[in-house]
């Protein structure tokens, strides 16, 4: 998936403010509906990226993470 410069610009702020307080924005898959979950967000690889459902968070660790890593939104 392509960002927008907007898109791109949206995520990292997001990624900033999940940092700070470890927490991060997830969504279900069937519906989109967002919802909020505690995680550890100190490792500097992970970011805010297109997993499985549309955007979601991933980590070095993550079943997923070897596929979708190069998506994860750089500075």
């Amino acid at each position: 998936m392509s960002y927008t410069d907007k898109e791109r610009a949206f995520l990292l702020e997001l990624t900033a403010l999940s940092r700070k307080h470890n927490i991060v924005v997830s969504g279900c898959g069937c519906c989109g509906s967002p919802s909020l979950a505690e995680r550890d967000c100190s490792n500097a690889e992970a970011g805010y990226g297109t997993g499985n459902c549309d955007v979601e968070w991933m980590s070095p660790g993550d079943y997923d993470w070897d596929k979708c890593r190069s998506t994860v939104v750089r500075p």
